[in-house]
């Protein structure tokens, strides 16, 4: 170990990636007489070590004319430090572009790195759902030295935004309308990744819940979705067309379903279920055609059958 120690502190660090004369001017002050960019020699990989022996010393200053005479050779390593919680902050809120964001690092990588310049991306490697509480975030990012060489680093961190939140004043089933009532808009911390702020109650009346939130639990806005033209248990006015006829009865939604999309209706007095096509708000319509044959004198009678 005492040997390890020895050689580490024998190393000499230079940040390109050559040696030059000035670096190796640190150790055989004879290099000194040469230009200080002249280059020696490639520098090692960061994590790696270069070692000039003594015979490879003699023969570089042969060529330069210089003493170069070392009976244990000079050691180079590449200079590398260690990230520190401020400069990941730092490039993270660079990264983000939101002032206003409260960025806490939880943890960052503790290895070695080249000196060069900290990037990480504007968004985590994956944006979790929404969250009673803002979740810890996984950022990938590089240090570039070198001009475009890098190596790979990371950083967990919270970051959160001043905003407002909905929350549920009474268990709330999943495919009704909100009313303006049902919900409390509260500050909070919020996650900009993964969460959307709301201004008011009145903007969330009438939006359909995709699942139940149970009373007190943020609705957050993931959750919602404007009603469809036809929910299911709807009434709706069904237009048959067969050929240049086109008759009309009143029908019952089974499933629901937007403009353009096909739901199944029920024929109350019939009990006959079939295809239709929304057309608009509680309008549908049948290609009798294209609906198994489906014959106008099922629906011809004014009973709507």
């Amino acid at each position: 170990m005492m040997v390890a120690a020895a050689v580490a502190i024998a190393c000499i660090a230079v940040d390109g990636d050559r040696i030059l004369a000035s670096d190796m001017a640190k150790a055989l002050p004879a290099f000194a007489a040469l230009a200080p960019e002249q280059p020696l020699g490639f520098a090692p990989a960061p994590g790696a070590r270069r070692m000039f022996g003594a015979r490879e010393l003699a023969q570089l200053g042969a060529r330069y004319g210089i003493d170069a005479n070392a009976r244990n050779g000079v050691c180079f390593e590449r200079a590398t430090e260690r990230l520190t919680e401020a400069r990941v902050a730092e490039a993270l809120r660079a990264a983000i572009g939101k002032e206003a964001a409260r960025i806490e690092v939880l943890d960052f990588a503790r290895y070695p790195v080249p000196r060069g310049e900290l990037r990480f991306p504007a968004a985590p490697a994956a944006v979790p759902p929404p969250a009673r509480e803002p979740p810890a975030l996984i950022f990938r990012g590089r240090v570039v030295y070198e001009r475009n060489r890098s190596v790979p680093v990371w950083a967990k961190a919270r970051v959160t935004v001043a905003g407002r939140r909905a929350v549920a004043l009474e268990d709330l089933p999943a495919g009704k309308p909100l009313a303006a009532g049902q919900v409390e808009i509260v500050d909070a911390e919020l996650c900009p990744f993964a969460e959307v702020p709301v201004g008011s109650a009145a903007e969330l009346a009438g939006l359909i819940l995709r699942r139940t939130v149970p009373r007190g639990m943020p609705v957050f806005s993931s959750l919602l979705q404007p009603p469809r033209e036809v929910e299911r248990g709807d009434a709706v006015a069904v237009e048959v067309a067969s050929g240049r006829a086109a008759l009309r009865l009143e029908g019952r939604a089974e499933s629901g379903g937007n403009r353009g999309e096909i739901v199944t209706v029920r024929n109350p007095e019939t009990g006959r279920r079939f295809a239709a096509r929304v057309e608009d708000k509680g309008k549908v319509r049948v290609d009798a055609k294209q609906n198994g044959g489906m014959r106008p004198a099922v629906v011809r009678r004014g009973s709507g059958r």
